[in-house]
């Protein structure tokens, strides 16, 4: 029969021998100043008696070993268990410290990554700066050799619209000088070309109205020559 811990401690204590055998003495004692001494069947009723309290320690020594085994087994179970919450625990720990360094260098990733992306943002727009100052100093060059251009070609209108075709000496001189074509102002290309297109157009033009001029005249001295020749007749 199960037994708690504090019930068995009672128990023993007074069903323990000294126990007994005190309250026996003094009984004894009693029964001897006020009653006959016991017979057969009353020492028979005591040695029953102290057997079923021999057999009922027995029980509680053996209900007290279990429960010995019992707080033993649970103790260990506890030791156990506070073992594998102690490796938990640890184990926890250690990956509470993993996570925080796999943090850390992931913080330091992000912290390298940003700071290269910030210097290539910077990098980038120095470099736009500077494109676009080149861009621009690029631009103002191109409008100053525009306007060199066109002052260049308004010039040379105007030097065309006034003299277009150089006369022969000016035509000399400008071909006895041996300067290449690439190395000429424009002013005096476009004049020797000029002139050794149209000068040979004018030479031409010439020639035809001298011969449209004599045959004018032998035109005419042919129509006299007709007119008299009716008149003869």
């Amino acid at each position: 029969m199960p037994y708690s811990l504090k019930a068995l401690c009672k128990y023993l204590q007074d069903s323990s021998p000294l126990a007994g055998g005190v309250r026996g003495q003094r009984a004894n004692e009693f029964d001897g100043i006020t009653s006959t001494p016991t017979t057969n069947r009353e020492n028979h009723i005591n040695n029953n008696h102290v057997m079923k309290n021999i057999i009922e320690t027995k029980k509680l020594q053996h209900a007290i070993q279990l429960l010995k085994i019992e707080l033993n087994q649970r103790d260990l179970l506890i030791q156990n268990q506070k073992i594998h919450y102690e490796e938990k625990c640890e184990e926890l720990q250690e990956k509470l410290a993993e996570m925080i360094y796999q943090k850390q260098l992931l913080q330091t990733k992000l912290d390298s990554q940003l700071q290269i992306d910030r210097e290539l943002t910077l990098r980038s727009q120095d470099e736009v700066c500077q494109q676009l100052s080149q861009i621009m100093e690029r631009q103002r060059q191109l409008e100053d050799v525009n306007k060199r251009l066109i002052a260049k070609s308004n010039e040379i209108r105007h030097n065309l619209h006034n003299k277009i075709l150089p006369t022969d000496e000016e035509y000399r001189i400008l071909k006895s000088t041996n300067i290449n074509s690439e190395q000429m102002s424009l002013k005096d290309f476009i004049m020797i070309k000029f002139y050794e297109t149209v000068r040979p157009l004018e030479t031409e033009i010439d020639n035809l109205r001298r011969t449209q001029h004599m045959l004018d005249s032998q035109l005419t001295a042919n129509g006299q020559d007709l007119i008299q020749t009716q008149k003869v007749n």
